[in-house]
């Protein structure tokens, strides 16, 4: 019995591997995770944006082969992204090429047209705010700033809960203003 299924999951392994179809096992191998701040990282972790990633991946690859062509399997991506990857290189590809807004893509452009700093300053409270706007980039937040913040501070909340965050930086988090990315 042990033997079949070590077999078995040898054979699942090497097939995930080889399997020409689909997208390309180092798709996320260009992304830089050491740039990203701490607390942007845990937060995006905290979001799972590794799946997201996988969405990104499959979505840039269909457009790069053209119409007609067979839609890469999501399964697959992700499996192939975890095991030649890793979570933290794909979600480091997520914040590289999610949209914000309908008009900024990406955490590090983010950092400066949204809260006007440099990627390396951004905090808690800015990380919340810009996986809040991925989740939903065509939410225009400006008229909903009560909204903004009560989800903010939930985010933040449940990165303690599951031990993400710190609960001084989560208190820090919720004392700050709200930022909005009007672009």
């Amino acid at each position: 019995m042990r033997v079949f299924f070590v077999m078995t999951l040898l054979v699942i392994v090497v097939g995930v591997a080889v399997v020409p179809t689909g997208v390309p096992r180092n798709v996320f191998s260009e992304a830089e995770p050491s740039k990203i701040p701490n607390a942007l990282l845990a937060a995006a972790k905290f979001e799972r944006l590794s799946s997201y990633a996988v969405s990104i991946a499959v979505s840039d690859h269909v457009v790069s082969r053209g119409p007609g062509m067979p839609q890469p399997e999501t399964l697959l991506t992700y499996i192939r992204g975890r095991l030649f990857a890793g979570e933290v290189q794909m979600t480091a590809f997520a914040l590289e090429r999610a949209y914000i807004t309908s008009q900024i893509q990406g955490w590090e452009l983010a950092a400066n047209l949204c809260f006007g700093k440099r990627a390396e300053e951004l905090t808690l409270a800015d990380a919340a705010i810009l996986l809040i706007h991925i989740r939903s980039p065509s939410t225009v937040w400006d008229a909903r700033a009560d909204e903004l913040r009560a989800r903010r501070n939930a985010f933040v909340q449940g990165m303690v809960e599951n031990e993400y965050a710190a609960p001084n930086d989560a208190a820090s988090a919720i004392m700050s203003p709200v930022s909005f990315c009007k672009a």
